[in-house]
């Protein structure tokens, strides 16, 4: 604060390179800081003025910021529905805003003990639902998602039990 006679300081924003600026707050006289608690994840600039009852200094400089998105959150209401002897639709919520996408877990079991989870598939973000094609009947299988993006994971989904029926259990539709 260089100002010896402000009444306050305009703190505009952009979000968008050669965009609107925006009045996004008006803050007393002597204030050094602001914190901006409305950003979405990209690139915002702002930009500082001081003022009074005879009018406005000039801008400041403008200061570029670049925000990254949280880790999402993660997918929840997991089911594993058999479609026939040898598929599986996979559901669930997305309750992240931010995914990248998800990865599909999947473990079987050699008898009653679990093996393994393996990284079976990547779907792209918004997604709600996968069919698994690569099961086996009278099997077991336990699967589980995971939202990411470039901040990091989520927490894994619930983990859903399905296990197939024999050959002719279900008809393929």
């Amino acid at each position: 604060d260089q100002s010896g006679n402000e009444t306050g300081f305009r703190v505009d924003r952009q979000s968008a390179a050669g965009g609107e600026w925006a009045q996004i707050a008006s803050v007393p006289a002597d204030t050094q800081t602001y914190l901006d608690t409305a950003l979405v994840p990209g690139t915002v600039r702002y930009r500082v003025c001081a003022f009074n009852t005879t009018g406005d200094s000039a801008y400041s400089n403008v200061v570029e910021v670049t925000t990254v998105a949280p880790p999402p959150e993660a997918a929840t209401g997991l089911t594993a529905t058999p479609l026939s002897a040898n598929r599986v639709r996979l559901n669930w919520t997305d309750n992240a805003a931010y995914e990248s996408g998800f990865i599909i877990w999947r473990r079987g079991y050699h008898g009653q003990f679990p093996a393994f989870w393996q990284d079976l598939a990547a779907v792209g973000p918004n997604a709600t639902a996968w069919e698994d094609q690569d099961v086996y009947s009278e099997r077991r299988y336990d699967y589980k998602v995971v939202a990411w993006n470039s901040s990091g994971d989520a927490s894994a989904s619930n983990v859903a039990t399905v296990q197939m029926p024999e050959c002719d259990g279900l008809p393929d539709p």
